[in-house]
């Protein structure tokens, strides 16, 4: 019997065995796996062994990395209602006359007493967005579950106009972008009953927790003033962030039985869904998009093409102010910054002084003096005023910047709140970097609710190109029939040991 050895194998194709080197390895070693490159990173080469053969593998459900429906509560929830004008015109019974007096003597005639009615008007306004698919995009084979490319960005376009409704529901202003309609805390701070801003900031109907988290002495508050505006308040309104600090309290201080069943299986921690109050209980209402706006610093761009030029210059100025919430002290510095602002979006920001450092004083204001000029092909309509946190640990290019509120041009012109003309005031009513909450008596019929002229809805556009282009609309306006009904919780932050 003859065995073969390795001498058998010595030529072979015109190899000659041990002269093998590094690279015939490494070729050797890439024809047996498939290697971690995707089919199309392997055009045109011809060293990428089975690799071309490679199928890609997407997973046939869409991964959402935005808002869904559970994120927009607020426009979620609240009752729409048909509107049949541009001018939604309502009622309200104000008073039912003179409570004093009443009694009589024998056979004599009652005084006269007269119901008090006043009539209030809210503007529809516009909202829409504009989407589109080529045909192409349409006939090709899709993943991520998609199987009609027009009815998936319907979908998200549709999502997108929720999520626009949902930030203006509680703060957008007519006053400062005309095209806007008045969101419900806006409609609060514009009524009648008040002679001015201060006077409404420093109402009943607004609670200042300075920096403090949620706590229960701030809904039984509002929970009373409204019972004593002949409501009875039913719902909160806020960020997620704002229940989870309330709920933390709670954290340290829980009695737990072993009787109930999820602390049997182990599971701890409570979800706060309701608050009980002397008057009631008071449902918790999570929305997203809760807050004043999003969070800026020196480098953030415009957030439109046609927004506005940030204003030319703006300087800052102390002023007595005995209305001031400004502490004062060495630590009591903050930056500013102006945005202009338009229906399209906020232009970048212009920093106060040129970035520089400003200290507050106590028993005074600080006003920005706001340069107006040079306002570009798209004129501002109003100013956004932003501010840092107190004592900022960063330089002004690093420094984050929070929205405390928004003037219109006209407040610029004449001065507002109590600054001269051309600036604008500010008494630290507003802390940067904490939340709102808005309690409310959630009646659709007597409190709140929307009225729409044209609900959310897709219109077609005409076909003059291969592409499906179409519209999604919504024409409406939020309504406070009752805003006395209503109480605003301001300044809500995360520091749990600061007192209301």
């Amino acid at each position: 019997m003859k065995y073969l050895n390795l001498h058998d194998y010595q030529e072979y194709d015109g190899m000659t065995s041990g002269h093998f080197d590094q690279k015939d390895v490494e070729l050797l070693y890439k024809a047996m796996s498939a290697g971690e490159t995707t089919g199309a990173q392997t055009w045109d080469a011809l060293d990428q062994s089975g690799a071309p053969l490679k199928v890609e593998s997407l997973e046939s459900t869409m991964k959402i990395l935005t808002a869904t429906s559970k994120h927009i509560a607020l426009f979620r929830e609240i009752a729409k209602k048909p509107a049949t004008n541009t001018a939604e015109e309502y009622l309200q019974l104000y008073g039912y006359g003179d409570w004093d007096g009443g009694f009589t003597v024998e056979g004599e005639l009652p005084e006269v007493s007269d119901s008090v009615y006043r009539r209030k008007v809210q503007h529809v306004k516009y909202m829409g967005i504009t989407g589109g698919v080529t045909l192409p995009m349409q006939l090709v084979q899709t993943g991520g579950g998609i199987q009609n490319m027009l009815a998936q960005e319907v979908r998200n376009k549709s999502q997108a106009m929720a999520i626009m409704m949902e930030k203006a529901l509680p703060f957008a202003d007519s006053r400062v972008v005309p095209e806007n309609f008045n969101g419900f805390l806006t409609q609060r701070e514009m009524e009648s009953d008040y002679i001015s801003y201060d006077a409404y900031i420093h109402s009943p109907h607004v609670i200042d927790a300075r920096g403090g988290i949620l706590k229960d002495e701030h809904i039984e508050l509002a929970s009373q003033v409204v019972v004593t505006k002949y409501g009875i308040a039913d719902t909160i309104i806020s960020h997620p962030a704002v229940f989870s600090n309330y709920n933390r309290r709670f954290y340290d201080k829980k009695w737990i039985t072993p009787t109930p069943g999820h602390v049997r299986d182990g599971v701890y921690g409570n979800r706060v869904n309701e608050i009980f109050t002397q008057n009631g209980a008071i449902r918790i209402l999570q929305s997203n998009y809760f807050k004043r706006g999003e969070i800026k610093n020196w480098s953030s761009p415009a957030t439109s093409s046609k927004a506005p030029s940030q204003p030319v210059n703006v300087t800052s100025a102390i002023n007595p102010s005995d209305l001031s919430k400004f502490v004062g002290g060495t630590e009591d510095t903050y930056y500013y910054a102006v945005a202009g602002k338009n229906r399209h979006g906020e232009s970048a920001l212009k920093f106060v002084d040129g970035g520089a450092l400003i200290a507050a004083v106590a028993l005074n204001a600080i006003d920005l003096i706001i340069d107006t000029g040079g306002s570009g092909s798209y004129a501002p309509t109003g100013y956004a005023i932003y501010r840092s946190e107190q004592n900022p640990k960063t330089n002004e290019f690093e420094t984050p910047m929070y929205k405390i509120f928004e003037v219109s041009v006209s407040d610029v012109a004449t001065g507002f709140n109590g600054a001269a003309a051309g600036a604008v005031r500010d008494n630290n009513y507003f802390i940067a970097n904490t939340d709102q909450a808005w309690v409310v008596e959630w009646d659709p019929d007597q409190v709140l609710a929307l009225k729409q002229l044209a609900p959310l809805m897709k219109l077609n556009l005409a076909v003059t190109a291969p592409v499906n282009r179409f519209m999604v609309l919504l024409y409406s306006t939020p309504i406070l029939y009752a805003p006395l009904k209503t109480v605003r919780i301001i300044n809500l932050g995360t520091k749990m040991d600061v007192p209301a």
